[in-house]
């Protein structure tokens, strides 16, 4: 085997390898996007809490408080397409809702997977039932975590729907404790390194794709021409050959 014919089969490997890798790369960022919610609840304070009796008060303005809870809500995009805001549909916004007649008293954001996404959540200016979140887009990875302090002892939803995505996915078994959002942080830190290296691969991809048939049709055109005509037999210098 000459150094052509080498150059030739080493070619058609690449091809072989970087195609359907750019096929499984380029099939994973075109997928619907797979958005997914958690919440973790805890009642801080009940009406029947003994501190009440022995004389705790605590009160917003003038109006007195007898139950407190908290709720710390993740909401990402696990994989899939990219979304943005302009995806959410206006008739049904992105919104914690409490039930039983519990009222947001506090918002904020706790982490996020970068800064860049525009992850907001606000109390509902007309109805303190509701708190409002959004983001400018979120890409497969991103998301972000932020905590709502309530009155009132009802577990909260969480509602919306997004054109183009899956429905909203409730996770029941996560967790969202310090110790577990410093790890959510490096783990939607490593998403975004993942994702920027996932699109050098796949240029890596095409233009491995592109240089083996080059080299191929360059060493040995009878490889991409299927070898109908032996061209060595032949001076194609002249008209005659």
């Amino acid at each position: 085997m000459d150094t052509g014919d080498t150059l030739g089969v080493i070619s058609i490997l690449i091809a072989l390898i970087a195609i359907p890798i750019t096929f499984l790369f380029g099939r994973r960022t075109r997928q619907f996007p797979d958005l997914r919610y958690c919440v973790d609840f805890d009642i801080i304070l009940k009406p029947d809490e003994k501190l009440l009796d022995q004389g705790l008060t605590m009160t917003i303005g003038d109006s007195p408080i007898n139950a407190i809870s908290r709720a710390r809500i993740a909401f990402w995009n696990h994989r899939g397409d990219t979304v943005s805001r302009d995806h959410v549909v206006a008739s049904d916004p992105l919104r914690v809702r409490f039930l039983g007649g519990s009222t947001a008293l506090q918002v904020r954001t706790l982490s996020a997977s970068r800064e860049q996404i525009g992850f907001k959540a606000s109390i509902n200016s007309q109805n303190r039932e509701l708190v409002d979140f959004e983001f400018d887009f979120l890409d497969a990875g991103d998301g972000a975590v932020f905590e709502v302090v309530q009155e009132g002892t009802a577990r909260p939803e969480v509602s919306g729907t997004v054109k183009g995505a899956k429905p909203l996915r409730s996770i029941k078994s996560l967790k969202l404790g310090p110790s577990e959002l410093e790890k959510m942080s490096v783990a939607w830190w490593r998403s975004n390194r993942i994702r920027q290296s996932t699109g050098l691969i796949m240029g890596f991809c095409v233009v491995s794709i592109f240089f083996a048939f080059f080299v191929l049709s360059a060493v040995h055109p009878s490889a991409i021409h299927g070898g109908l005509i032996n061209y060595k037999n032949y001076n194609l210098g002249t008209m005659q050959g």
